[in-house]
């Protein structure tokens, strides 16, 4: 009996495609492209401000080529980008954030794998008021888990651009990044990896280099965790294997009392 067959018989229809399709697919190919040019619809993702009770903060904002125009040392602070967003929306000003610089980039940890679904809270010089100045954006990528690297190969690896996979962009006041309690969230739609697993965030700062600026200004990153438990296609495998040893065993029995 093929295994298919035996797979029917033991499982319920409702039950296997659920089973089976709880299990997310390998990353999307990557691809190496700004967002300049290229529409939502093109990329296929959104952008909106809504609040998520999966959020999972940056865990670690590791070493990353700075873009030009950051004269405060202390706005390389890598640890301003982690954790929860860092001032009360009712206050105009927060200290505590990451520029990236114009042009510059930065790569985030979140210690566990997410889907594609990322939101960014910014603030621009520390200064709601300023918004109307700066209209930055970034490119948001993903990349798949690096295994146990860490340290400077970790970095080196992050550097490389093949690894990464493009969502879209998301821009501090278009999108409401700057003075949303949710922040912007940005959310793939792409059915080739919006179900796929990541680790790692990029960001690119592609906001325009005129006077005075230094690029997008990081207060907080989130993403979309992963909450429920998947199961392991080994495990599957294994309930297959014993449901066909559960039809196996009722056949021989009901051809022994047949005899």
């Amino acid at each position: 009996m093929k295994l298919s067959a035996i797979a029917a018989l033991v499982l319920p229809a409702s039950v296997a495609i659920t089973t089976l399709g709880a299990t997310p697919s390998l990353a999307g190919t990557p691809t190496w492209v700004t967002t300049e040019g290229i529409t939502r619809d093109e990329l296929n993702y959104t952008v909106s401000n809504m609040q998520s009770t999966d959020w999972v903060y940056a865990t670690q904002a590791i070493t990353a080529p700075f873009g030009t125009g950051i004269t405060d040392n202390r706005r390389k602070t890598l640890s301003y980008a982690t954790g929860a967003p860092q001032f009360a929306y009712d206050s105009s000003n927060n200290p505590y954030f990451l520029s990236l610089g114009v042009g510059g980039t930065a790569f985030f940890d979140f210690g566990t794998q997410f889907l594609p679904e990322i939101t960014l809270w910014e603030t621009t010089d520390g200064n709601k008021s300023r918004q109307s100045d700066y209209n930055e954006q970034v490119d948001v990528y993903v990349a798949v888990d690096q295994g146990s690297l860490s340290g400077n190969a970790l970095t080196t690896r992050l550097e490389d651009n093949t690894i990464w996979t493009l969502i879209g962009d998301v821009k501090n006041i278009t999108d409401g990044a700057y003075n949303n309690r949710y922040g912007a969230t940005i959310k793939s739609k792409d059915s080739s990896i919006a179900n796929s697993l990541y680790r790692y965030v990029k960001l690119v700062d592609k906001s325009q280099n005129t006077g005075g600026r230094d690029g997008f200004d990081v207060n907080a990153i989130a993403v979309k965790g992963v909450s429920q438990s998947v199961p392991e296609p080994t495990s599957i495998l294994g309930l297959l294997a014993f449901g066909a040893f559960g039809v196996s065993s009722t056949l021989k029995g009901k051809q022994k009392n047949a005899q």
